[in-house]
């Protein structure tokens, strides 16, 4: 797949004016594909456990991406929710604003950003908090809709 989406890109006679980022929940292929196509950026691909948490810092996704050297972190709220008595999405917004701290931590320590990705919201109360919390990007099913919130909301998009 990568490969053809090179052929595409090669083809272009100017680069585009958007960023693609590929997510992988599985470390194995991120170190294989990051080798073979450095020209892409890539996240390991983080996603809460629809199941009861103990520790919210064992589910962040900068110290994922600092390890990895990624210019992205993404973090992705389960479908499919268990009968825990913590509300998914409450737990979800945790884990990011950890993830919010460590990336300031790290931004401070290095001079390097780390963009973080929600995934995948529509719903439009999620979306507006999402925005609000700051994140970098948004994985939805409505991207209309979400651009049209944005800058509804104020934001610059990019």
């Amino acid at each position: 797949m990568l490969e053809q989406v090179r052929k595409v890109f090669a083809r272009f006679k100017t680069p585009p004016k958007f960023q693609i980022v590929f997510l992988t929940p599985h470390k194995k292929i991120l170190n294989l594909v990051r080798k073979e196509f450095d020209e892409f950026q890539f996240s390991y691909d983080r996603e809460i456990p629809a199941i009861e948490i103990t520790n919210f810092h064992e589910f962040t996704s900068i110290p994922i991406a600092m390890d990895y050297k990624n210019s992205f972190a993404s973090l992705g709220l389960p479908i499919h929710h268990s009968d825990s008595k913590l509300d998914p999405w409450i737990a979800y917004r945790y884990i990011l604003t950890l993830d919010f701290k460590i990336r300031d931590t790290y931004i401070k320590r290095t001079s390097k950003n780390i963009k973080i990705i929600s995934w995948t919201f529509n719903d439009e109360k999620k979306l507006r908090c999402l925005i609000n919390l700051g994140v970098d990007g948004i994985v939805t099913d409505k991207p209309k809709f979400l651009r049209r919130l944005a800058l509804e909301m104020g934001k610059v998009l990019h």
